[in-house]
């Protein structure tokens, strides 16, 4: 199977790098300290990235020509065979089989094919129980449109750090799977109606009922 790629993963062709930028790109969670020992700052356990990586385990990116100068794509083609092995840090030569596991526990067998894996990861990291990707979505667009963020970066949703203005932040992430789960898209909603009626200023005077009442009088002017 291939299939487009959503996000620029470069020349990275490990699953060991996919990962790592899905992680980033997508929960906003900086994995990749855990690669090699249990993260220091952050609550992440080396297993735990290593079983990210397993929903990889059966594909690499493959890069094809320049056409036309219109850029070079990538897409990700998967593989028949093949499994993810973590080194054990007691013994070098021991390779572990990891399975493929979502940092929120969810897990498909070792023996899923290729397409089956990544549309669970797809699944997984959607699902309105992960609490990274409504946030790390919100954070981003917030950090465009008004040039600071919730966090200090658009990476940071996993370092344990509190965020500004948490009730803001939750009220806009629920918003966002309001939307979703009535089946309209969150591209087309009316977000900078929200910023420029002050959502942040009325909570920050303790006002949050009439921030979540902003919330739903902006958003529901949204074309459907």
């Amino acid at each position: 199977m291939t299939a487009k790629v959503p996000v620029a993963f470069g020349s990275e062709n490990s699953p060991v790098e996919i990962a790592a930028t899905t992680s980033r790109v997508f929960l906003g969670v900086q994995l990749q300290c855990a690669q090699c020992h249990n993260a220091r700052t952050e609550p992440w356990k080396r297993e735990q990235f290593h079983e990210l990586v397993a929903f990889f385990g059966r594909a690499r990116i493959i890069q094809h020509k320049d056409v036309g100068g219109r850029g070079t794509p990538y897409a990700i083609e998967g593989r028949e065979d093949g499994q993810y092995f973590m080194t054990d840090k007691k013994d070098p030569s021991h390779l572990i089989g990891m399975t493929p596991r979502f940092l929120t526990g969810e897990s498909v067998s070792a023996d899923a094919s290729d397409a089956e894996r990544r549309a669970a990861l797809a699944r997984f990291i959607t699902n309105p129980k992960n609490p990274w990707f409504a946030r790390a979505y919100i954070n981003r667009m917030w950090t465009c449109l008004m040039g600071w963020g919730f966090y200090p970066t658009v990476h940071d949703l996993g370092s344990g750090k509190p965020s500004l203005y948490p009730e803001v932040l939750d009220l806009l992430a629920d918003a966002r799977e309001e939307l979703r789960g009535a089946g309209r898209s969150t591209e087309d909603a009316n977000w900078q109606s929200v910023f420029d009626g002050g959502i942040v200023e009325l909570v920050r005077n303790g006002r949050v009922d009439e921030a979540r009442e902003l919330l739903r009088t902006c958003l529901s002017s949204s074309s459907v």
